[in-house]
């Protein structure tokens, strides 16, 4: 079996062991091992297939679920920042499906995601990642409603529209108007429209 298939058969081998604890462990065990593989083409397998395992684990009812959350979330924050574009891209996606299906907790969402999100657009070392941070962030606007976006995320918007790379500027200015759409007409008016 090739590496890159593990992802697929990760979603089969919890529909089997989903009632003993233990082997859910180390399937959880499993799939941080492969999400942290060398091979780009390996983590990317895994970002594609995790929505997919943490519905299966929601839909088995799985007893350690909190544990579940605690393995395979981290992932997808931590592969967020994955050196290569197409992992990245792949995570990106993967979080945005997991709360677009409710299954990312608003609390945990607000207190663990968003902070680690804004933060990324903070590191120098970060600086070419800065445009698809601005653009997750305007996907996740919409989901995370008016109020969270205007708390957890326009501010660091409304610096990084001035910021001295270019990319970023055009990445802003691409996204400008979700913003507008998610955030107060207050907001819109104070805070984003004197940026431009």
């Amino acid at each position: 079996m090739s590496r890159q298939m593990v992802g697929r058969s990760v979603v089969e081998t919890l529909r089997v062991v989903h009632e003993s604890p233990a082997d859910v462990e180390r399937v959880m065990g499993i799939i941080e091992k492969i999400a942290s593989d060398s091979e780009a083409g390996v983590r990317g397998e895994m970002m594609e297939h995790l929505p997919h395992i943490v519905m299966v684990c929601n839909e088995l009812g799985l007893p350690t679920w909190p544990s579940i959350v605690n393995h395979l979330l981290p992932i997808v924050v931590t592969t967020i920042t994955d050196n290569d574009s197409q992992v990245r891209k792949t995570a990106q996606t993967a979080l945005l499906v997991l709360m677009e299906q409710n299954l990312v907790g608003q609390q945990y969402v607000e207190e663990q995601l968003c902070p680690v999100i804004v933060n990324l657009t903070h590191f120098d070392e970060y600086v070419d990642y800065h445009p698809s941070i601005v653009a997750l962030m305007s996907k996740m606007a919409p989901l995370l409603g008016s109020e969270v976006t205007e708390m957890m995320f326009v501010p660091r918007f409304t610096a990084l529209c001035s910021h001295n790379g270019v990319a970023i500027r055009n990445t802003c200015a691409t996204n400008f108007g979700d913003f507008c759409a998610v955030v107060s007409r207050q907001v819109t008016e104070t805070q984003l429209l004197p940026r431009f």
